[in-house]
């Protein structure tokens, strides 16, 4: 089964965050921007590990057992930092 053009579309949405956390703090961002810049990288890593699980193992599922924990406890770690 093929992966639906909107899925491609919804990975490349998380790099959004990432450009503009550059785009308003330059080279030095202000710390809580550079967490939400590496929460939107973990999120970009997950959909690629499981996008590599899928073509190479047929079965991405086991992707979500260790990703959306990590994901939790970042999304946790950026706002108790406000």
């Amino acid at each position: 089964m093929a992966i639906p053009m909107i899925l491609y579309v919804g990975a490349a949405t998380q790099a959004i965050p990432i450009g503009a956390v550059f785009a308003v703090g330059g080279w030095r961002p202000p710390p809580t921007y550079r967490k939400i810049a590496l929460w939107c990288l973990l999120l970009i890593m997950g959909d690629l590990i499981g996008y590599v699980a899928a073509k190479l193992f047929q079965d991405n599922l086991w992707v979500n057992y260790f990703m959306q924990p990590a994901e939790a406890a970042m999304t946790l770690w950026i706002l108790a930092s406000w």
